[in-house]
């Protein structure tokens, strides 16, 4: 069973918060002359069917009943994007991207953890941490240059979740002797050099501690010392790296003032835009067709977004899509703002991915952990009510004694 919950799991990582794992993949299906278009399908179909064989598995109950009183409310998100998407074009595509890799994988980790919950958290990070081991590795084989900056941006976010991981194990278990690997994945970033996942560890690294000792003022002061240090030194350290000026634009360093092509240019404009539709937005995958036409800049007839997932759903989804997509976070103030729930803190990491880059088809990392969360909150309510009686039967044990 071991097997089949970590070959889930990393079939689930390759379209969602490893895609970098397809660079290796991709050598097996070109050798079985599969084509690129049905990769991430067939993908798809062997989650399904692991799925099914880790639930006939389960000793668990109910796990039907739980998965699907979780995923109901993905039903009006869902619903309103194919809505909005008007069945073709673009938007239809869109649709269909959201479905293959971020829908579907999401669902299939869900069902895993409801199947196995006490064993979910080891073989999920357990996972994590040793794709992040072996992708760092393979960066030996692959040309890391500006070219592939799809791939470190990537290989970037999966570290830094297997990083603030360990940073959270070595906080609160004292377990130091993961240190040795955690400095590998730090150092890691720093070669790779993207600038969002470093920032959004650094930031949430900085949160967990901070939370974590809210009493202990030095602690909090020497998180924040620690914080510009490491930022200022990332920094620093691509600047003496060559060709860093032009990876740290984008490729874009003669146009960097641009604001109608710079990526964070484009934000102030799409404001202009949501004006335009507030309550219903521009329609699924329409913002680069009316942003190159309102502000005359030609996007190559690519697809493109906001890189900005809040701007992104309010301009393409409008007022209605944003709500439904809060929806999906339901329980908000009993489940979000805690620490006893393991997955909080990667939500935190994962909006501050999504609000620089990527979008509702790649940005998996918000959706896929809000689901755990939900999980983790719901298993920990449950818990209580068997558990409660159990102190007090101990006690009388020692009386007795």
């Amino acid at each position: 069973m071991r097997i089949t919950c970590l070959t889930t799991l990393i079939l689930a990582f390759a379209i969602t918060i490893a895609p970098a794992l397809q660079f290796i993949s991709n050598y097996i299906f070109d050798f079985a002359g599969i084509g690129i278009g049905y990769r991430t399908l067939l993908i798809d179909i062997l989650l399904v069917l692991l799925t099914i064989v880790v639930f006939v598995k389960s000793r668990e109950k109910r796990v039907l009943s739980r998965f699907f009183s979780m995923v109901i409310l993905w039903v009006p998100w869902l619903v309103y994007l194919l809505y909005s998407s008007n069945f073709h074009g673009i938007g239809a595509w869109k649709l269909e991207m959201h479905i293959a890799r971020v829908v579907i994988p999401c669902f299939a980790i869900l069902i895993l953890y409801l199947a196995w919950p006490h064993k979910f958290p080891r073989y999920f990070f357990g996972a994590i941490v040793g794709t992040a081991l072996l992708l760092i590795l393979a960066t030996y084989f692959f040309d890391l240059s500006e070219k592939d900056f799809y791939r470190n941006i990537w290989l970037s976010r999966l570290v830094a979740i297997a990083a603030l991981y360990l940073l959270t194990v070595i906080i609160d278990s004292r377990k130091y002797r993961y240190i040795p690997v955690f400095l590998v994945f730090i150092m890691s970033m720093f070669m790779i050099g993207s600038r969002g996942p470093f920032l959004s560890f650094a930031l949430a690294g900085m949160a967990y501690f901070i939370l974590r000792n809210r009493k202990n003022g030095m602690a909090i002061f020497m998180s924040i010392i620690l914080f510009v240090s490491f930022s200022t030194l990332f920094f620093v350290f691509q600047n003496l790296t060559e060709g860093a000026a032009s990876f740290l634009s984008h490729g874009k360093a003669g146009s960097i003032s641009d604001v109608k092509v710079d990526r964070f240019g484009v934000y102030a404009p799409t404001f202009g835009l949501i004006e335009t539709a507030p309550v219903l937005g521009l329609g699924l995958g329409n913002w680069s067709t009316v942003f190159s036409r309102v502000y005359n800049v030609g996007f190559e007839d690519e697809y493109s977004y906001p890189h900005n997932i809040v701007l992104e759903i309010l301009s393409e989804l409008g007022i209605v899509g944003i709500l439904l997509f809060l929806l999906l976070f339901l329980p908000i103030k009993k489940r979000l703002f805690t620490l006893d729930n393991r997955y909080n803190i990667y939500i935190l990491m994962a909006f501050l991915f999504a609000m620089t880059s990527s979008d509702i088809t790649q940005n998996s990392a918000v959706f896929l952990f809000n689901l755990l969360s939900i999980a983790e909150f719901r298993r920990k309510q449950s818990v209580p009510e068997k558990e409660e009686c159990m102190p007090k039967i101990e006690n009388r044990r020692h009386r007795l004694i």
